[in-house]
């Protein structure tokens, strides 16, 4: 994320849809940081669920194939 570009009202309000509590004392680097370690686990997560599907796709396409 290339933070020159957002706004920290901005930041302030993706943080607080994702339930992150902030104290208000954060800055926008730190903001940013928030962000993106959110979006990781985010990201991280839905890589997880997409391997699981393909895993049952598999399974399923294999007892289909007998």
């Amino acid at each position: 994320i290339r933070p020159e570009r957002l706004i920290k009202q901005d930041l302030v309000k993706k943080l607080q849809s994702k339930g992150i509590e902030l104290n208000g004392k954060e800055n926008k680097k730190e903001l940013v940081t928030n962000l993106e370690t959110e979006l990781y686990k985010e990201m991280k997560y839905t890589k997880s669920e997409q391997e699981k599907v393909e895993i049952l796709v598999n399974i399923t396409n294999s007892q289909t194939k007998r």
